[in-house]
């Protein structure tokens, strides 16, 4: 077991998402009653190979913080307010797009300490190249 102030990087199976739907990429960290939400920081990420990281979604000082937020992004993205105060960090993502296939990252900073979380984004439902047997 990790003490609390370390960072665990936790790993879950891809997740997979219908092109044109919604889908919700999971992110859990420890919370308790009461807890200061003005001291949470949380940032979505898409990691981009070769490249810095986009911002996917961003809460600090609580409330969020979009300023940062990649334009492929914009108004596609959603926390549920009260789920943080439940130490719970998902993030809907609506209008599933094929550029949206990839590996996301959740950073949690709170007073109980950090967390990461990594999630895999599949996208069925779009064909392309796809060969229609004769």
């Amino acid at each position: 077991m990790l003490h609390p102030r370390c960072t665990e990087v936790q790993s879950a199976p891809d997740v997979v998402a219908h092109f044109g739907g919604d889908v919700t990429l999971s992110c859990l960290f420890p919370s308790q009653p009461g807890m200061n939400l003005q001291r949470l920081t949380l940032t979505w990420q898409k990691e981009r190979a070769g490249a810095e990281a986009l911002v996917v979604h961003s809460y600090y000082y609580g409330r969020e913080q979009l300023e940062k937020q990649d334009e492929a992004y914009r108004s596609r993205t959603q926390l549920d307010p009260e789920g943080l105060a439940r130490g719970d960090a998902s993030l809907t993502l609506r209008g599933v797009r094929t550029q949206d296939e990839g590996v996301y990252l959740c950073h949690v900073t709170s007073e109980l300490g950090k967390t990461s979380e990594r999630r895999e984004l599949r996208v069925a439902g779009e064909c392309w190249g796809c060969c229609i047997p004769g």
